[in-house]
């Protein structure tokens, strides 16, 4: 097994590359999200309500998971709310504690913004439908 970084990871800390090292890998589980929740479909329909899934979760009734996976759901995008987003990892009852007494940035399909909160939600709808943490999933 090859096990060996080139360069440097952060140069404003001086901090070098190597196998060791971690990067934040941003957005990219998003795409994989999308594909496990298309995967799916025989177990969900992108056209069911969150509440199907997650009875609990606020706006849920109005909230489908096309709206989550278009970003057209209106939730406030949690990292815009997570003063530590880049020190320190949120877990996923950290983002619903955060967001769960926010209103809706606009009603649900009216408009589009992007927003990774959709995103932690269909991860949680993934979760209940296999029965399995989304690692496993994935």
């Amino acid at each position: 097994m090859y096990n060996k970084g080139f360069g440097m990871a952060d140069y404003e800390k001086d901090i070098a590359n190597g196998a060791e090292v971690k990067y934040r890998i941003g957005s990219l589980t998003k795409s994989f999200t999308s594909v496990l929740v298309m995967q799916l479909q025989e177990q969900l329909n992108v056209q069911d309500k969150v509440a199907k899934y997650l009875p609990d979760f606020p706006n849920g009734e109005n909230i489908t998971l096309h709206h989550l996976l278009s970003n057209t759901s209106g939730l406030p995008d949690f990292v815009n709310h997570w003063k530590d987003v880049n020190t320190k990892p949120a877990t996923t009852n950290d983002i619903l504690t955060l967001i769960k007494d926010m209103p809706l940035d606009f009603e649900p399909g009216a408009k589009r913004n992007y927003s990774s909160t959709g995103f932690i939600i269909l991860a949680q709808v993934i979760e209940k439908v296999t029965g399995k943490p989304y690692e496993k999933v994935l």
